[in-house]
C-alpha cells in the first residue's frame, strides 16, 4: 500500500504543472482525499483488487488502487493529470455510454461525489453492473442530506456550508433515496462507512448508529444477479406497457 508521503512526492516529481498548482493540487486533492478513503481502502484491500474509478479527477484515489486499475473523467486536462503520474485514465462522458472501455470488468469500481452531478445516475449505475466481477463491490461516497433540521442546522453552523445544495448537483440524495437508488440498479448495500473517521473500530460503532446525522457516506455494495434479472424485466415490462398504450 502506498503511503500518502509517496504519493505526494509521487505527484510533485511527476506534474506537468508549475510547483504552485501542483501544491494546490496535492492540498485541495490528494491530502483531503486521504481520510474518505483509507478506511475503505484497508478494509476492501482495493489497494489489491482492480478498480474502476469513476470520476477519477486528477488520480487522487486512482493512484491508491491496485494493478489494472482504470480511472474514467469528462474533464481532459484532469485524466491527462493522471496520466502524467503514470496511471491508466480515459476521458468519458458517464452521462453517455461507456464504450472507451469495451468489455473490461473489475473486482471494485469507486464513485467518489459522481451521482449528485449527473443527469441520469440510475443509467450509469446499470451501466456499472455490468462491468463488475460477479462478486465484486461498489463502493461510493455520497454527499447525503441529513433528514433532521437541527441536525442540517449543526452542520451549516459548522461547515459555513451546506454540501448537499451545491450548485453542480443536479439531484439532493438521503441515505434511504441513495440507497433505493443503488438497490433498483442492481446492488444490494452491505455496508456503510463514515468519511473522516479514520480508525476502524471507531467507524464501524459511528456507521451503524449514526450514519444518518453525517452529510456525506461511503456505501458498500455488492453486485445482485437476482437484482439485476428482476431490473430487466422490470424495464422490459414497462416498455411492453407503453407501446401497448401508444
Amino acid at each position: 500500500m502506498i503511503s500518502q508521503a509517496e504519493v505526494v512526492r509521487l505527484v510533485r516529481e511527476r506534474s506537468p504543472l508549475p510547483a504552485e498548482e501542483t501544491d494546490t493540487i496535492v492540498r485541495r486533492r490528494f491530502s483531503s482525499m486521504a481520510s474518505t478513503l483509507e478506511v475503505p481502502l484497508k478494509r476492501f484491500r482495493l489497494d489489491l483488487k482492480r478498480t474502476l474509478d469513476v470520476g477519477c479527477g486528477f488520480g487522487q484515489c486512482l493512484v491508491h488502487f491496485g494493478p489494472g486499475s482504470l480511472g474514467l473523467d469528462i474533464v481532459e486536462h484532469k485524466v491527462a493529470f493522471a496520466r502524467s503520474l503514470g496511471l491508466d485514465a480515459l476521458r468519458c462522458d458517464l452521462d453517455r455510454d461507456l464504450e472507451e472501455i469495451g468489455r473490461r470488468r473489475f473486482d471494485a469500481i469507486w464513485c467518489s461525489d459522481v451521482f449528485e452531478h449527473l443527469h441520469a445516475p440510475f443509467a450509469l449505475l446499470c451501466r456499472l453492473a455490468d462491468h463488475l466481477e460477479d462478486d465484486g463491490i461498489l463502493v461510493s461516497y455520497v454527499t447525503v442530506r441529513p433528514g433532521n433540521p437541527l441536525v442540517r442546522l449543526a452542520w451549516k453552523r459548522f461547515l459555513g456550508t451546506e454540501p448537499y445544495r451545491a450548485t453542480t448537483h443536479h439531484y439532493q440524495f438521503t441515505l434511504p433515496t441513495i440507497q433505493y437508488l443503488l438497490d433498483r440498479a442492481g446492488f444490494r448495500v452491505i455496508g456503510r462507512i463514515v468519511p473522516g473517521i479514520r480508525n476502524d473500530g471507531a467507524n464501524r460503532v459511528a456507521s451503524a448508529t449514526m450514519s444518518f446525522v453525517f452529510p456525506s457516506v461511503v456505501l458498500v455494495a455488492r453486485r445482485d444477479s437476482d437484482l439485476l434479472r428482476s431490473r430487466g424485466e422490470g424495464i422490459r415490462k414497462n416498455r411492453e406497457d407503453y407501446v401497448r398504450r401508444v
